[in-house]
């Protein structure tokens, strides 16, 4: 209940929740007690896989050039 309210607050404030090196026990802790609703959601089995997804679902920022 603890996590889920982390992630709610975290999500309200435009945050998102990565967990990197889940072992499958916490995966299926995860699962089953419902703090995620799909097996691949926002945990990862490794910390290289984690950084490649945050890194594919973000927005390229544009370079301001000042005059």
């Amino acid at each position: 209940e603890m996590l889920i309210l982390l992630r709610e607050e975290l999500q309200a404030s435009g945050i998102d929740l990565y967990f990197a090196r889940v072992t499958d026990p916490v995966r299926d802790l995860f699962l089953r007690s419902e703090f995620v609703s799909q097996e691949n959601e926002h945990l990862f089995r490794g910390v290289h896989s984690a950084v490649n997804a945050f890194l594919a679902i973000q927005k390229p920022q544009v370079k301001r050039h000042s005059a």
